[in-house]
This record gives structure tokens, sequence and C-alpha cells, in this order.
């Protein structure tokens, strides 16, 4: 296995766990396209 397959393997579920976890949080937050705009803007 190389080092760059496992490296990508990793970020690929840490995306996942993201994403699983923006999903859990979805029914608490209201409008979570505002948050994430405020999150992406300085």
């Amino acid at each position: 296995m190389d080092m760059r397959d496992y490296l990508s393997i990793k970020r690929i579920k840490r995306r996942n766990n993201s994403k699983n976890a923006k999903l859990k949080k979805k029914p608490n937050n209201k409008n979570p396209l505002l948050s994430l705009k405020k999150l992406k803007t300085p």
C-alpha cells in the first residue's frame, strides 16, 4: 500500500465524517447555508 493512498483514504474518511456530522446537526440548524456562507467569508 502506498503512503499517498493511505493519506487519501484518511482524507476521504475525514470528509465523510464531517458530512455525517453536518447531517446530524441539520435538524438543530434552521438555515445551514447561511452559517456556511458566514464561515467561508472572512
